[in-house]
C-alpha cells in the first residue's frame, strides 16, 4: 500500500511542474494518468474499491488539468496530443495493471475484444509493438512539441 500511496502522491505533484518544457509535461502528465488508471483498475478488481476509485479519480484529474498545463496546443498541432496519449496508453497500461494485480508481466485476459485479438498474435509480437508504441510516445512530444 505504501508503493501505491507514493505513486499517487508523485503523480498528483505533476501539476507543480509549470516551469518544465512542454514535452516533459506531456509525457509526465499522460504517463501519470495512465499509470494511476491502471492502478485504480487493478485495485478495484482486487476488491480494494476505496483506493481504486481514488486512483481513478486522480487519473481523471490529471487529464482534466491538461488544458491549463499545456500551453502550446494550437490548431496546427492539436492532433499530436491524442496520438501521444494513445501510444503511451497502449504501451504502459497493461504492464502497470499486471504489476498491481501480481500477474505475469505479459499476461493478457480473455474478456476484452483487444485481448482476444492480441492473444492470437505470435509470442513476441505484443512486446515488440508496445516497445514501438512507447518509443513513439516518448519521441513524438520531444520532436513535435517544441
Amino acid at each position: 500500500m505504501k508503493k501505491i500511496l507514493t505513486i499517487l502522491l508523485l503523480s498528483l505533484c505533476l501539476n507543480s511542474f509549470g516551469q518544465l518544457k512542454e514535452p516533459i509535461k506531456v509525457i509526465s502528465i499522460y504517463s501519470g494518468s495512465i499509470i494511476l488508471n491502471a492502478i485504480g483498475d487493478g485495485l478495484n478488481d482486487s476488491g480494494n474499491k476505496t483506493w481504486g476509485h481514488t486512483c481513478n479519480a486522480a487519473s481523471i484529474g490529471l487529464l482534466v488539468s491538461t488544458p491549463i498545463v499545456f500551453k502550446n496546443v494550437t490548431k496546427e498541432n492539436w492532433y499530436h496530443y491524442p496520438i501521444i496519449y494513445g501510444a503511451l496508453r497502449f504501451s504502459m497500461f497493461d504492464y502497470s495493471y499486471n504489476m498491481i494485480r501480481g500477474l505475469p508481466f505479459d499476461y493478457m485476459g480473455i474478456t476484452a475484444p483487444t485481448d482476444r485479438i492480441f492473444n492470437k498474435a505470435p509470442a513476441g509480437y505484443m512486446r515488440f509493438m508496445k516497445g514501438i508504441s512507447f518509443t513513439v510516445g516518448i519521441v513524438a512530444p520531444i520532436t513535435k512539441l517544441k
